[in-house]
């Protein structure tokens, strides 16, 4: 059998054309811009629901250059009178630039991760994902807060390993 590589544009052409007819398209996350909630490895389900009724805090997958790219709805606005959409990842210092209909391909509607489902469009979920998207500017203020405190705590952890060691 003669093997023939598929180029991965054109599975993410397929992916899309599948997405947008109505199918839930299941797609493994290969970065870290949406940590904690979702990690590397975790397979997202996605649902093209209609562009229209995507609501802050929904996680959006979107066209992105050379992949697909799943990130936090953040903001709705209206440009010249077409809807546009900012989104960023959970652990992001910045916002993605705007995009509409056009790039839209779907709402993450579950995760699955450590042998475990996570639905997205729970009452719970979708209040989590709307505080998320409202405390979004301030992740880089926390986030930076948490690595400094966990670079003292360790410093001082392993001070006191030394010490405690050369003691002996």
């Amino acid at each position: 059998m003669n093997k023939k590589e598929i180029p991965y544009s054109d599975l993410l052409n397929v992916a899309y054309d599948v997405a947008i007819k109505g199918n839930i398209i299941k797609l493994k996350a290969d970065g870290n811009s949406m940590y904690p909630y979702i990690r590397k490895g975790s397979l997202l389900i996605i649902s093209h629901v209609d562009f229209d009724k995507v609501a802050k805090g929904d996680v959006v997958v979107f066209k992105g250059q050379d992949k697909f790219i799943a990130h936090r709805l953040i903001k709705v606005q209206y440009v010249n009178k077409q809807r546009q959409l900012t989104t960023k990842g959970d652990s992001c210092n910045n916002a993605d630039t705007a995009f509409g209909k056009d790039l839209y391909i779907g709402k993450v509607i579950a995760v699955e991760k450590n042998g475990k489902t996570i639905d997205m469009t729970t009452w719970m979920q979708k209040k989590t994902g709307l505080f998320l998207a409202i405390v979004s500017p301030y992740t880089p203020i926390v986030y930076n807060s948490i690595r400094f405190l966990k670079k003292m705590f360790i410093k001082k952890s392993l001070k006191k390993t030394y010490d405690n060691t050369s003691k002996k």
